[in-house]
């Protein structure tokens, strides 16, 4: 790769760099003695000294281990030295740290590429364009790198962009005349010379460098962030015994466990208490005045009870309670205003022995499965959530051993911040065990805790404010801070104090997690004072004699803006009242799951204000967050389950801010758009029923079939522009395009009939031909009931988009499926001799695989595909032997043909269905002679794959298909993960579209294709004959579902006659010819979703 060098012309002196500041997530720590290595490094390094700088820096880094900045600064100094393999680790670093930096992957690129990598490093610069384009220096890295890859247009492309932004760069006009020459534009060749010989002429005689011609924006050297410290001293803060106040007489009446339950979602944290009786209570929170609400509930006085958990079991939008015991445990269902009876037995829990657990979605199916630590440390007991209130005891595939000796506590947590919650499990006489979770996959043995200390109780949270988790170890003498850049950083002794429990907790509100410990000595905490370390202010506190605390939980109980504890032992419970607190401020923070668990356990919060940041996981609602004097923050932001979703300015009130995981979906189909005459139009979406990998089930995957007709309008709806008919596909959802074929069908028909395809959606092979059917509409549905009683005649009347909706949904985790509905509908006398087609107009939510998986563990839930039934001369119902399907996708029209299938004297027919179907039209029509109509295929004549975005969804009610408006599109979806490889470049694609032959189109996130037919090339319709337009696709489209196998990838590439069963294991034929891949497939699309640089902007 040097040798290019040899082909460089001189390059200007080097400008003199400059310092600025880096705007990277994570913070290092400022201390006057770090900040003065960076400057003096920074000096060194603007000398010429990346030796001396080096050493300056690699001082630094012991400072601040987990410093970006240092490590970019690393970095650069390395290539300065031109030791480009010392450049990459530090580049890979930042990227762990951070994914969308765009300096380290540009300072990657040029190190890969320095070291003859030109593929990887294609790709790096590729992502850093997309986070941080218009760098001219980046234009001219990816060109040498495209170069090198035998990529000449593409290379031509970059470094033409290079000189229009920087036209005195002698070497991209070196570069342009090479490569001119190479593809035989010799005119170009000539004048690109002349030009760099120009230039030339005119700079110094200085011999060009690598780093030299890196040089832009992204290898400045950096100086630290510096992120808001909170004060040293702290608030005066007194925690004040209020227990008669709280519970008066009673509270000897109760026992640990505890838990917090807010039964009304109202902001107010009640407890459910363990009687001193044996049963258990829900204890009713009034302004910080607890009562009994109702009778105590019967439970086994020797039950052994450890551990009480809340969490939506059903996602009916109410928390319930599970305890676990040693000898018995119990699961209590809640209702509205805090009803509430034992459903043990219900949820097939009856005899399970534990001493702790947790409540934690551990399948990806929007359901809390329970896992628990089995008495005197024998391992593990898994039960699978099947959402109806039942559990599967015989949960065996998680890949979560049973056997784990010396077990005391499980937790989940997502320790990478990859949206992948992992598992660990607390030993008192080994490390914690850890088991990743794998897309698609069950748990697996991971090595994230192998460095750690011993100890039975784990906590984990961001401490530092760095956005990341860290983990705190309680053993037998210490405790133990573990990060995971930095494996045991610090610790603080004990003293004796024995942990049985420990909780991040900021009891001041300042925005930095404080500790909290509780055991047979009763409360220890410490306080977080940022880079100064913690400090134990048990004492100052007023909590050194808060005696022995069998449980302890925390919550702002009095409602008074911070937060209180209550502990609890054999003698009693006792309200402890945080005095002072709310001198700073505290958001409340409410999150409802609808795709995630209704009670959004585990779901991560990022926080920004000002100079202030943070990150907090959902363990108990509401989530109290102090955030120190700040009144507003400035970007708030939620990574459910499967997606993400921001905020900006959200004010900090008294009250909780709620937020609601939107109904949005991440994967579905892509979409089409037509020209109307006044702007693009969205028609529908396409390939709905040819999904990659998309699980059925947990043993199959859906079926595709990877053809299909759609309807785009006539001549008065879609007409042409400038002589040619317009049609736009764009992915916006996070998933991917393969298109093989497309074509623009035009077809004459007589006036007065109507023409449909046979496209649809089917629950298994054989799948239709695809053919486009003139019909003779007959009637439409003289009277239709739905199964409710719900006259919806004039729904079905005619397509205008007042839909047949669902009787009613099932609940928001099943998205997609309805409870059992129908239509009945009455034709009038049906000519059963006559060859009929029922025309169904109508559209479907897709679930996705998180949703599928969800329906097919819960054994109530019927068959939801469509169903035909006819009632007979005698009224007796019969099954009609169609296979009805449904609209593959937005609203499409299906036809079922039932010629021949109806018998004599035929009254009604009923349609039924399980999905969460909306249905516009029902017309019973007769099967024309196709002879009368004529069709014209169109090939495009212009084609143009190029950048779109995420379009905004119009305001339409809930019957209607979520509808994007083409052009109000932004450049930041709701989600952080993207499928990612090498996708097809921008710019014309003809000979991919224009026929079926395996040779892909690939459609990224975000990505359109714009399809161009000529209008000239059609006849005008006869008389007496009307035309309809219809687009013929044929490919597939796969999305990131957690389910979906291979979901983060773009390969393995789909093939025509390809085994649906086998996807991600089959073998691509070797009789393709596979030459385009490397022609077309220089697109590098990254993981990580990147996130442009200015302030956080709202995503719904």
């Amino acid at each position: 790769m040097l040798k290019r060098l040899l082909w460089l012309c001189v390059l200007a002196a080097v400008i003199a760099t400059t310092v600025v500041v880096s705007r990277s997530r994570r913070a290092a720590p400022v201390t006057a003695e770090f900040a003065q290595l960076m400057n003096r490094g920074n000096g060194l390094l603007e000398k010429g000294d990346p030796a001396g700088a080096t050493t300056l820096y690699q001082q630094a880094l012991l400072l601040s281990p987990e410093s970006i900045d240092v490590r970019l600064n690393l970095a650069n100094a390395a290539l300065l030295a031109d030791r480009p393999a010392d450049a990459v680790p530090f580049c890979r670093q930042v990227l762990e740290l951070d994914r969308n930096n765009a300096a380290s992957l540009y300072l990657l690129g040029c190190a890969l590429l320095r070291q003859n990598q030109p593929e990887p490093a294609t790709a790096a610069f590729q992502q850093s364009w997309s986070i941080d384009p218009g760098e001219p220096a980046l234009d001219f890295q990816m060109g040498l790198a495209q170069r090198e890859l035998g990529r000449f247009p593409e290379a031509i492309r970059l470094f033409e962009s290079a000189v229009r932004a920087s036209p005195e760069h002698p070497s991209a006009h070196y570069q342009l005349s090479q490569l001119y020459r190479r593809v035989g534009q010799t005119e170009d060749a000539n004048r690109a010379l002349a030009r760099h010989q120009q230039i030339a002429a005119r700079a110094p005689a200085q011999s060009a460098t690598a780093a030299s011609l890196e040089r832009c924006k992204h290898t400045r050297p950096l100086a630290p962030f510096v992120l808001a410290q909170p004060n040293r001293a702290g608030l005066a803060v007194h925690f004040t015994e209020d227990t008669t106040t709280a519970f008066g007489a009673t509270a000897a009446d109760y026992r640990a466990p505890l838990t917090v339950v807010d039964y009304e979602r109202d902001g107010r944290p009640s407890l459910f208490a363990h009687e001193k009786s044996g049963g258990f209570v829900l204890l009713d929170n009034r302004s910080g005045r607890f009562a009994p609400l109702g009778r105590p509930l019967r439970a086994s006085p020797d039950g052994g009870y450890r551990a009480a958990l809340t969490g939506d079991l059903d996602n009916d939008g109410i928390d319930d309670v599970v305890v676990l015991g040693e000898k018995d445990s119990r699961v209590f269902k809640f209702y509205a205003q805090g009803r509430l009876r034992d459903a043990t037995r219900a949820a097939g829990l009856e005899g399970v022995a534990a001493t702790s657990g947790v409540l934690a979605d551990l399948h990806f199916s929007g359901n809390l499965d329970l896992a628990v630590v089995r008495p005197s440390g024998a391992g593990l007991a898994l039960y699978r959530n099947l959402g109806n209130l039942a559990f599967d005891p015989a949960w065996t595939d998680s890949g979560l051993p049973a056997e784990i000796p010396g077990a005391t506590q499980i937790l989940t947590a997502d320790w990478n911040n990859e949206s992948l919650p992992g598992v660990f499990v607390a030993r008192a006489a080994a490390p914690a065990a850890h088991f990743e979770k794998k897309r698609s996959a069950p748990f697996s043995p991971g090595t994230a805790t192998q460095a750690w200390p011993a100890g039975a109780v784990v906590a984990t949270c961001d401490l530092d404010n760095d956005l990341r988790l860290e983990a705190v170890i309680a053993t037998a003498t210490s405790l133990e801070f573990v990060d995971r850049e930095a494996p045991q950083q610090s610790s603080l002794p004990l003293a004796g104090f024995v942990v049985a429990g420990l909780s991040p907790v900021d009891f001041d509100n300042d925005g930095w997690l404080d500790l909290v410990a509780f055991g047979p000595s009763g409360l220890r905490i410490w306080r977080n004072a940022g880079h100064a370390g913690f400090r134990d202010v048990t004492k100052e506190l007023g909590l050194e004699a808060t005696g022995p605390a069998e449980g302890c939980v925390a919550a702002d109980f009095d409602n008074d803006g911070d937060t209180d504890f209550v502990t609890a032992s054999a003698t009693g419970v006792r309200l402890w009242r945080n005095d002072g607190g709310n001198q700073n401020r505290q958001l409340k923070l409410r999150l409802v799951g609808n795709r995630s668990s209704s009670s959004a356990l585990g779901v991560r919060v990022e926080l920004l204000s000002g100079d202030w940041r943070s990150s907090r996981i959902v363990r108990q609602q509401p989530l109290e967050i102090g955030v120190g004097r700040h009144t507003q923050i400035d970007a708030l932001k939620v990574y459910w389950f499967d997606l993400s979703t921001s905020q900006v300015d959200v004010p900090v009130a008294p009250t909780p801010h709620v937020v609601n995981e939107p109904t949005l979906p991440s994967g579905s189909c892509p979409y089409l758009y037509v020209w109307d005459g006044s702007g693009f139009r969205f028609v529908s979406d396409i390939l709905g029923a040819a999904p990659l990998g998309l699980p059925m089930n947990e043993k199959l995957f859906v079926a595709a079939d990877p053809e299909e007709l759609l309807a785009l309008g006539d001549t008065t709806t879609f007409p042409p522009k400038d002589g040619t008919y317009e049609v736009r596909l764009t992915e916006e959802l996070r998933e991917v395009l393969y298109l093989d074929e497309a074509h623009l069908i035009a077809i004459d028909h007589p006036a007065g009939t109507i023409v449909h395809p046979t496209s649809k959606m089917l629950p298994m092979p054989p799948f239709p031909q695809h053919e486009l059917w003139t019909l003779r509409p007959l009637a439409t549905p003289r009277a239709a009931v739905r199964s409710d009683g719900l006259d919806v005649t004039a729904a079905l009347a005619q397509t205008d988009n007042q839909m047949v909706s669902p009787v009613q949904l099932r609940r928001p985790q099943l998205r997609g499926l309805a409870e059992p509905f129908a239509v009945t509908m009455d034709f009038g006398p049906i000519p059963t001799e006559r060859a009929l087609v029922l025309a169904l107009t109508g559209w479907i939510r897709f679930g996705g695989g998180m949703a599928n998986i969800s329906g097919a563990i819960d054994p109530t839930l019927p068959f939801p595909f469509p169903g035909l039934e006819v009632e007979l001369a005698d009224g007796a119902w019969q099954k009609v032997d169609v296979v009805v399907g449904t609209p593959a996708g937005k609203t499409k029209t299906i036809l079922v043909d039932l010629a021949g299938k109806l018998p004599a004297g035929a009254r009604r027919l009923r349609l039924s269905t399980a999905f969460e179907i909306y249905w516009d039209a029902a017309v019973l029509c007769e099967k024309a002679d196709s002879a009368t109509s004529q069709e014209h295929r169109l090939s495009p004549t212009r084609s143009d794959l190029r950048w779109y975005g995420y379009s905004r969804f119009a305001d339409l009610p809930p019957s209607i298909p979520l509808t994007p408006v083409y052009g109000d599109a932004s450049p930041v979806p709701p989600w952080s993960h993207t499928p990612s490889g090498w996708f097809t470049r921008y710019g014309e694609v003809d000979s991919l579209v224009r026929q079926r032959d395996d040779r892909l189109t690939l459609l990224a996130a975000g990505d359109e294709l714009a399809l161009c037919f000529d209008a000239a090339a059609l006849p005008p319709p006869a008389p007496g004959m009307t035309r309809d337009f219809f687009l013929h696709v044929v490919g597939w489209d796969k999305d990131a579902d957690f389910h979906v196998e291979q979901g983060w990838r773009l390969e393995p590439l789909p093939f025509s006659g390809m085994s649906d069963q086998r996807y991600g294991t089959e073998p691509r034929p070797a009789h393709l010819d596979d030459s385009w891949i490397k022609e077309f497939n220089t697109r590098w699309v990254d993981l990580i979703v990147p996130q442009p640089a200015g302030k956080t902007r709202a995503v719904p």
